[in-house]
């Protein structure tokens, strides 16, 4: 994987909770789960930062996904 791919799955990562921060839903959960929403959502941001120096990237340490009560 190069830096586009990984900039493309982390978006697509991303993407797959922007609907948790729409209002209805985030207030729905603890104070607790809302910070690791957003701790979550902030380390898939920051991550590309620490792979600019690879132009071949075999393995990413992806951040884990909150635990989210269904």
């Amino acid at each position: 994987m190069n830096i586009t791919e990984l900039r493309a799955e982390r978006n697509q990562r991303l993407g797959a909770t922007d609907y948790l921060l729409l209002q209805d839903v985030f207030s729905s959960y603890a104070e607790g789960t809302q910070t690791q929403i957003l701790i979550y959502r902030q380390e898939l941001r920051d991550l590309p930062a620490s792979y600019l120096d690879q132009e071949l990237i075999e393995e990413v340490d992806w951040p884990l996904s909150p635990d989210l009560p269904t």
